[in-house]
């Protein structure tokens, strides 16, 4: 048999999209403990990253998917 263990799937919630236009203070990531995320998310990389997040959305829109079940 195989078995999987998978960890932060959608990258600590980056791929989800609510991190698309900055950090809600309602988020995890505006925590205290979660500075380190926070750091991600606003950092250069991190942007990035939300483009090209941006990038994928109309693929998972044709599919009829949202962003985070794509990426799964």
């Amino acid at each position: 048999g195989v078995g999987a263990m998978t960890w932060s799937p959608l990258a600590c919630g980056i791929i989800s999209g609510k991190y698309g236009n900055g950090v809600p203070e309602s988020s995890r990531a505006a925590l205290k403990c979660y500075q380190w995320l926070k750091e991600k998310i606003i950092s250069e990389e991190g942007r990035k990253q939300q483009v090209k997040l941006k990038d994928l959305s109309p693929i998972a829109e044709r599919l009829g998917c949202t962003l985070p079940q794509l990426a799964v």
